[in-house]
This record gives C-alpha cells, structure tokens and sequence, in this order.
C-alpha cells in the first residue's frame, strides 16, 4: 500500500516518464489502488486473502456435504 502511495506522489510530482506504457499501467494501478484505500480503507492483503481462502472452503465442505446427503438418500430412497 505504501508503495502504491510513493508512485502516486511520483507520478504527480512528475518524476515519473508516463509517455512509457508500462510505467503509465504501474502508475494507473497504483492510482486506483490508492483511490480505492481512501473509499474502503486499507486492508491488508493477507487478510483478505485468507477470508476469502475461508470462504471457498466452507462452501466447498457445504457443497460436498450437501452433495453426499442427496446421494444417500437417492441410494436408499
């Protein structure tokens, strides 16, 4: 996040050479990156990756316990 901010700053300062597409892709990422922190707040990516790694296996374990109960009960219906 701090990164995104200093090439934020860089860029507007002027230090950086935008005519170059893939400086001007770093620095369109760090403005939305830096946009976004400002709308929602700074969360860290680890923590977000965990919840969503979270989330996945919960509705994978749901999936497949839902899964096996409509088996069972079709092989003994």
């Amino acid at each position: 996040m701090h990164e995104a901010f200093r090439i934020s700053e860089h860029a507007r300062i002027g230090h950086l050479d935008l005519t170059d597409a893939d400086i001007a892709r770093v620095v369109s990422d760090a403005n939305q990156l830096v946009v976004r922190s400002q709308l929602w707040g700074e969360v860290p990516v680890n923590q977000s990756r965990r919840r969503r790694r979270l989330l996945a296996v919960g509705l994978s374990v749901l999936i497949g316990v839902c899964t096996l109960t409509v088996v069972a009960t079709a092989a003994h219906g």
